[in-house]
This record gives C-alpha cells, sequence and structure tokens, in this order.
C-alpha cells in the first residue's frame, strides 16, 4: 500500500497539528510507514517517500509545480 498525504491530511492521520508535522517531517513518515507496513509519500516542500527503513527526500522543484494545469478542451 502507498499513501500520499499532505502534511495537513498526515496532521489528521496521527491526531497531531500540520506545524507539528513539519517540524518532524522525516521522523514521523518513517514512524507511520515502519509502524504500518506501507509506503509513505509525504507531500510538500522536500517530498519524502519512506517505507520505514529507507528515505528519499526530495530537494527538487518549485512551488508551480503544486498546481494542476488547467483543462485545455
Amino acid at each position: 500500500m502507498i499513501l500520499t498525504p499532505h502534511p495537513g491530511e498526515f496532521g489528521r492521520l496521527l491526531n497531531i497539528d500540520t506545524a507539528r508535522v513539519q517540524a518532524h517531517r522525516r521522523e514521523l513518515a518513517s514512524a507511520f510507514a515502519a509502524e504500518n507496513s506501507l509506503v509513505l509519500l509525504l507531500k510538500g516542500n522536500r517530498t519524502i517517500v519512506t517505507d520505514g527503513r529507507r528515505l528519499y527526500e526530495n530537494t527538487t522543484g518549485n512551488p508551480g509545480w503544486q498546481r494542476a494545469a488547467p483543462a485545455t478542451f
């Protein structure tokens, strides 16, 4: 299973506020993935992907990538 929450959604899963998620992104993501035997992709600045043992942090990109392009018909 792969979960792809943004920090607000992840905070709701953990019953903590978004500020705490942001302050401890790596630790919380790794622990959650390990405890639930899944892959977690925590969206946001410096997106994190972890299976609880390994962790990848994307240090590239820019805020413009967060917006979906408008549909053109």
